[in-house]
C-alpha cells in the first residue's frame, strides 16, 4: 500500500532542507533539489510551486520542528537548570552529519539578513518563541534558587539564544561534539549563581562577543548587500522602476507580435516562467530562454494573442535587484478554420484572462532582465 501523501511530503521536505542548508537558497539549483528529493521537475512545481515557495515551506517546516524539539528537551530535566543543560548538551551531542540540517535557520539569516520579509517573518517567529521558552526557564530557575537573584531574565534568555546560534555556526564550521559540549557547559555555568559582575559574567560576555563575530562573519557580504536598498536614492528608484516597466512593455509587444525568441531574451539565461491556473495549480513551468521560446511558440500556434497591462507595483531592493507585480488581461483568439487542440484544457476558440505577473528582476551590465516570472490568474473565460 502506498504511503500517505502527507508522509511523503514531509520526507521530501527534509531532503530539500539538507540541500538548502548546505548550499543556501541562491546556491541551490532546481536539478540539485530534484536529485535529492527524488521527484521530477513537474512534480516539484505541481506540489510546491517554484523554488522560493519550496524554500519558504522547508524553512517553515524546519523552524517548527526544531523549536518543538528544543522546547521538549528543555522540559527533560529534574529542575529548570537541568532541563537547560539537557537541551544544550543534546544539541551539542548531535552527530556531525546532522549539522547541515541544524543550520537552515541560521543560514537563512546569514544569506538574507533583513532583505526578505517572508524569510524574516519565519526566523523572527522562531527566535521569539525560543527566547520566550528560555525566559520562562530562567525565571523558574531563579525562583528555585538555581541562579543568582540579580540575573536579568531577558538578557539571560537572549544570551542562551545567541549561544545556540553560535553553536550552529561552529558546527557548520566543523566543530566537534566535544567542543560544542564545552560551549554548552560554559553557557550553563554562566547562568548559575553569578551576580553578573564576577568571572562568570566576564566569560559569558566574551562568549557572546565571539559568537556575534561568528554570526557576523556568516552574515557578512549578504547582509551588506541586503542593506544596499537603503543606499538607492529616490531618483535611482524612479529610473529603475521606469526601466522595469519598459521590460514588461516589451514583453507584451513581443508576445503580441509572436516574437518569442525576442521575448525569451528579456529573461536571464537561466530565467524561469511559471503560469498558473485559476485554482492556483501550476499550468506549466519553463526554465531557460530556449524552453520559454519553444513552449510559448507551441502553445500559441496560429492564434492571435493580445496583452494589456494596467498597473505596476515595483520594489527596488538594491541597485541590481527588484520585484514587480503587474496587473494584466490577455486574450487568445484561434482562427475559425483551425482544428481545436486535442488537449481538453487547450480546446477553446477564444480565451479572455485576467490576473497578475509577479516578477523578480536583476540588472546585468546596465540592463534589467527577468530572473523569474510567475503568472497568477483571477479569472479565465472560454468560448468553443
Amino acid at each position: 500500500m502506498a504511503r500517505p501523501k502527507e508522509f511523503e511530503r514531509e520526507e521530501v521536505l527534509e531532503r530539500a532542507i539538507k540541500v538548502f542548508a548546505d548550499h543556501g537558497f541562491e546556491g541551490t539549483s532546481t536539478d540539485a533539489l530534484m536529485h535529492s528529493m527524488g521527484i521530477s521537475r513537474q512534480s516539484l512545481y505541481d506540489t510546491f510551486g517554484d523554488k522560493r515557495s519550496l524554500y519558504l515551506e522547508a524553512l517553515r517546516y524546519y523552524s517548527a520542528k526544531s523549536v518543538s524539539d528544543l522546547i521538549h528537551n528543555l522540559h527533560g530535566g529534574s529542575s529548570p537548570l537541568k532541563g537547560l543543560e539537557a537541551a544544550l548538551l543534546t544539541y551539542a551531542a548531535k552527530p556531525t552529519e546532522e549539522a547541515p540540517l541544524g543550520c537552515l535557520g541560521i543560514g537563512a539569516i546569514c544569506e538574507f539578513g533583513r532583505s526578505d520579509k517572508d524569510v524574516s517573518l519565519l526566523t523572527d517567529m522562531s527566535g521569539q518563541t525560543v527566547v520566550a521558552a528560555f525566559r520562562r526557564l530562567v525565571a523558574d530557575a531563579k525562583q528555585a534558587g538555581e541562579t543568582s537573584q540579580d540575573i536579568d531574565v531577558q538578557t539571560a534568555a537572549e544570551f542562551l539564544l545567541t549561544t545556540i546560534s553560535g553553536m550552529q555556526v561552529a558546527a557548520r564550521g566543523g566543530a566537534t561534539p566535544e567542543s560544542l559540549q564545552n560551549i554548552a557547559r560554559m553557557a550553563i555555568r554562566s547562568d548559575k549563581r553569578d551576580s553578573g559582575t564576577g568571572p562568570g559574567a566576564a566569560i559569558a560576555a566574551a562568549c557572546v562577543t565571539k559568537i556575534r563575530r561568528l554570526l557576523m562573519t556568516g552574515i557578512g557580504q549578504k547582509s551588506r548587500k541586503a542593506n544596499m536598498r537603503e543606499q538607492v536614492s529616490d531618483v535611482e528608484k524612479l529610473i529603475a522602476t521606469n526601466e522595469i516597466r519598459e521590460v514588461m512593455a516589451r514583453y507584451a509587444r513581443h508576445a503580441d507580435h509572436k516574437e518569442f525568441d525576442d521575448l525569451a531574451r528579456l529573461f536571464t539565461p537561466d530565467g524561469t516562467f511559471t503560469p498558473h491556473k485559476v485554482d492556483g495549480t501550476v499550468w506549466t513551468h519553463m526554465e531557460g530562454r530556449e524552453s520559454i521560446a519553444k513552449t510559448i511558440t507551441k502553445s500559441v500556434g496560429d492564434a492571435q494573442v493580445i496583452h494589456q497591462f494596467f498597473s505596476y507595483e515595483t520594489e527596488v531592493l538594491s541597485p541590481t535587484a527588484a520585484r514587480s507585480v503587474t496587473a494584466m488581461a490577455d486574450m487568445v483568439i484561434r482562427p475559425e478554420n483551425e482544428p481545436l487542440p486535442a488537449n481538453e484544457e487547450m480546446a477553446f476558440r477564444t480565451m479572455r484572462g485576467y490576473g497578475h505577473y509577479h516578477g523578480d528582476f536583476v540588472k546585468v551590465e546596465g540592463r534589467w532582465y527577468i530572473k523569474a516570472l510567475v503568472q497568477t490568474r483571477l479569472k479565465m473565460d472560454f468560448t468553443k
